[in-house]
């Protein structure tokens, strides 16, 4: 069973990947284009954004950082996208 660290780290990385291939380089280490990952919650991370074209490697501080933020309002920005 995992510990309560790597089970909020899991979570984090959900909460940053847009699809689950970017959730798996994510959990392997591997650089990902930060455009392919959800604005807001990089925006957490990193506290600030980096070009979109940037690759960004995700790390264990950067998933603690998202993880100790909580989770953001989901359907807030649903209702956002609509309008």
């Amino acid at each position: 069973m995992l510990d309560r660290e790597a089970n909020r780290r899991l979570w984090a990385a959900m909460q940053l990947a847009t699809d689950i291939h970017l959730y798996d380089s994510i959990l392997r280490g591997l650089p990902v284009r930060a455009a392919q990952l959800d604005p807001l919650v990089l925006n957490r991370a990193l506290r600030g954004r980096p070009h979109s074209e940037a690759f960004v490697t995700v790390t264990a501080e950067m998933l603690d950082a998202i993880a100790e933020a909580g989770q953001i309002g989901r359907s807030s920005r649903r209702t956002k996208r609509a309008a």
